[in-house]
């Protein structure tokens, strides 16, 4: 078990307030500019997630409340931090305010092994200007009628028009791949396919599997965004397999976990 040192750094000025919103979705949190932290209608149990950089399927333990409960948040700090002490900060606040206590461990759990279908791998080389780059000051043009939105050099996103979605990704690493299908699939993705090369990724699937998926409080707002019977495209796994030749094995293995020890409703401001 383990908590913040007394010289970790922490946000000068922090209110915490609860939110009665019944929306769906974990929440919102932006850290921004000049030491400032937002975040609205944000679930407990996701405020810890984004303070320790893990994944939703890492996360073990706490009483109920932490998938239930909103919180809106702003917090201040001196200077301009950058993510990594903004995460420290959060979680000095979640250990004053949260009484939040956590350890790691190691646990033999659920992932997917992504390997070459039988047929092989059908991965494409990046194309010239395949992809826009996500340092350019100007704000990129909107598509072309009937054409699909640039992805972002060097990550890949999921792009959902319902009743289509995608993996949008250009000059892209299995890395950059397995991160969104991890997301997606709420289980550690272990890549087996040897690839080193960058790539241009554009997976279609139903956004019906998607939203299939995201079950739980990290799940779609109750606003009719809900599967249907009868999906629009292939699951996300048959998506893989027909147009990159990529396979999804389940298998286990060992995913670090970080456990809530104790946790408490903070009190309001």
């Amino acid at each position: 078990m383990f908590g913040q040192s007394a010289d970790s750094p922490r946000f000068d000025v922090a209110s915490i307030k609860p939110n009665s919103s019944t929306v769906g979705g974990a929440g919102d949190i932006r850290a921004l500019p000049g030491g400032r932290l937002t975040a609205e209608g944000v679930l407990a149990r996701f405020l810890i997630q984004d303070a320790y950089g893990v994944k939703p399927f890492q996360i073990s333990g706490g009483p109920g409340w932490v998938n239930s409960d909103r919180y809106d948040i702003d917090a201040k700090a001196q200077g301009n931090p950058s993510r990594a002490q903004t995460r420290l900060m959060t979680q000095a606040l979640l250990a004053e305010r949260f009484k939040l206590k956590i350890h790691r461990e190691t646990r033999e759990l659920p992932v997917y092994v992504l390997t070459a279908a039988k047929n092989g791998i059908n991965l494409q080389p990046p194309k010239e200007g395949g992809c826009a780059d996500p340092n350019t000051p100007e704000p990129l043009p909107p598509p072309n009628p009937g054409q699909p939105e640039l992805a972002p050099c060097g990550r890949v996103i999921v792009l959902i028009s319902v009743p289509q979605a995608r993996l949008a990704g250009g000059m892209a690493t299995m890395t950059d791949l397995i991160r969104p299908l991890s997301n997606l699939l709420d289980r550690p993705v272990v890549d087996k396919t040897g690839i080193t090369e960058r790539l241009d990724v554009h997976p279609e699937f139903a956004a019906d599997d998607i939203l299939g998926l995201l079950t739980g409080p990290y799940g779609p707002a109750p606003s009719g965004a809900t599967p249907s019977a009868d999906p629009a495209g292939p699951s996300i796994f048959t998506a893989l397999q027909e147009q990159l030749g990529l396979r999804l094995e389940s298998a286990k293995g060992p995913v670090e976990v970080l456990v809530i020890d104790h946790v408490e409703r903070p009190t309001e401001n």
